[in-house]
């Protein structure tokens, strides 16, 4: 009767020589946060190609790691992987590779020196056009909306600044409002903005400890899609919102709230070139 390493041994041998993937993919050990359904899977093509093809992934070609990154690159449905799909694949590929090695099948690393794909960063959300801009805002069903929505458009305001302000933020006579990385000086229509829930608030009265928005980041966000959808607009985000009040308006650090020159111009030059 074989030792039972020597059946495993077999095992793992005659998967990889003959592309069994199932076999393969219930003898390697994927990690805990790895499920075994989810690594096999995202390995079919791979493993499809190489049975199609005949390559013996335990000892495969010299130009093994060339026909690996073009496959790796390539769906069942011969579409083009992401680059996050490449990596995953490649990833559990040398998984594979590094247990062989340490079963004793294999001395060197098919996949040593190997080349990966280039991080590519997705694609900016589209910036709403100015007068998409202003067909939301007057769409929008709401005074304490309205004016958040026209802080991130005139003042480039993240959704969580907002949430974080209370009446003892603004400064009501000189236009100021204190914000995360900054002190802001509001143009006049943030300014007339603020002032009409100031009002509502009290006036001179509204409590300092009050926040202004009593709407959180994500409530925000859906809030922005409804008032879209509302004006017949397609939905776009806070970002793509104050990407706008970048290329839109004429900024200095301190209007835009950033707290670097360097991110502050490349923001603004990123959201110009779009």
């Amino acid at each position: 009767m074989p030792h039972p390493a020597d059946e495993r041994a077999l095992k793992l041998t005659r998967a990889m020589v003959n592309a069994d993937l199932d076999t393969l993919g219930a003898l390697i050990s994927w990690g805990k946060a790895e499920s075994q359904r989810s690594a096999v899977s995202s390995l079919i093509p791979l493993f499809k190609a190489a049975s199609e093809q005949g390559i013996n992934l335990l000892h495969p070609p010299e130009d093994f790691q060339d026909w690996l990154l073009k496959h790796a690159a390539l769906n069942l449905d011969d579409t083009t992987a992401t680059n996050t799909t490449i990596k995953t694949r490649l990833s559990r590929m040398s998984v594979i590779y590094t247990q062989l090695i340490d079963e004793g099948l294999l001395l060197t690393h098919p996949m040593r020196g190997m080349r990966r794909p280039v991080y590519q960063r997705p694609t900016d959300p589209r910036i709403p056009a100015p007068d998409e801009v202003l067909r939301m805002l007057a769409h929008t069903p709401s005074a304490e909306l309205r004016a958040a929505f026209t802080l991130i458009y005139h003042h480039a305001f993240r959704g969580a600044e907002l949430a974080e302000l209370t009446w003892a933020h603004y400064f009501p006579d000189k236009g100021e409002l204190v914000r995360r990385f900054q002190l802001t000086v509001l143009d006049q229509v943030s300014h007339h903005a603020l002032e009409e829930l100031r009002a509502k608030a009290g006036g001179v009265y509204a409590p300092e400890r009050e926040r202004i928005f009593p709407d959180n980041d994500a409530q925000l966000r859906v809030a922005l899609a409804r008032t879209c959808r509302a004006a017949n607009l397609t939905p776009f985000s806070i970002s793509a919102l104050r990407r706008a009040s970048l290329r839109d308006f004429t900024h200095r650090m301190e209007s835009a709230g950033f707290a670097n020159q360097q991110w502050f111009d490349e923001a603004v030059a990123a959201a110009r070139r779009a």
